[in-house]
Formats: structure tokens, sequence, C-alpha cells
């Protein structure tokens, strides 16, 4: 676990200054995904108290 932390930041520290064409879709893409899987488990967690709503 300490040898894995360090390498992300530094990972993401070069994504972050990277300023060339090849990391930012792949950044845009990486956020699109992750904004995805909430959307999609947010929409899990809220459906059965939607249903338990329109149930009268």
């Amino acid at each position: 676990m300490k040898p894995w932390r360090p390498r992300v930041t530094i990972h993401l520290g070069a994504d972050a200054t990277a300023s060339s064409a090849r990391s930012s879709p792949r950044q845009l893409m990486r956020a699109l995904s992750l904004a995805a899987q909430t959307a999609l488990f947010l929409a899990t967690l809220a459906t059965p108290f939607i249903l338990l709503e329109m149930i009268p």
C-alpha cells in the first residue's frame, strides 16, 4: 500500500501538468466513465425509494 500511493500521485501530477493532446482525451474518458459509474450507482440506490413513493 505504501509504495503504491506515491506512484499514483506522481502519475496524476504528470497527467495534470502534461498539456499534450494524447493525455487529454484519456483524462476525459476516465472522467466520463467515473461520472457514468457514479450516476448508475446513485440511480441504483434511489430506485427502491422511488418505487415506494409511487405505490400509494
